[in-house]
């Protein structure tokens, strides 16, 4: 048990060690600019049928993975952001710790330059 809590706690770190060092890179490549985005935060909304907390951690890394286009873009057209990322996660299907879970955007907004968004996970189920 206390193995399986070491092994989670190394997994988050080594989630927000990529997204720092992701968020470093864009901070110095845009600093002149402030209406830009430069760090993307995931949140996860709570679900009954929503994956285990470990899965959660690499379902975020791999969504975060996904949306990283999205750095450096203009603030001011996440209207056009918001469309494209809908489209391209919306009900999108990623296998992870050999489970299926669907993603669904529920919301997105842009403060100071950090791009937060809210999704909901579920396990898939097929039709």
């Amino acid at each position: 048990m206390s193995y399986n809590q070491l092994w989670l706690n190394n997994q988050e770190l080594q989630l927000q060690l990529h997204q720092n060092e992701e968020d470093i890179k864009t901070l110095k490549k845009y600093s002149k600019r402030q209406t830009v985005i430069k760090e993307i935060k995931i949140r996860a909304e709570e679900s009954d049928k929503g994956p285990d907390e470990a899965s959660l951690k690499l379902m975020l890394q791999k969504l975060g993975d996904d949306l990283e286009v999205l750095r450096g873009r203009d603030v001011f057209n996440i209207d056009e952001y918001s469309k494209m990322t809908r489209i391209m996660l919306n009900q999108k299907i990623y296998m992870v710790r050999e489970k299926e879970y669907v993603v669904q955007v529920k919301t997105m907004l842009v403060m100071e330059g950090v791009l937060q968004v809210w999704v909901q996970i579920r396990m898939h189920v097929p039709a």
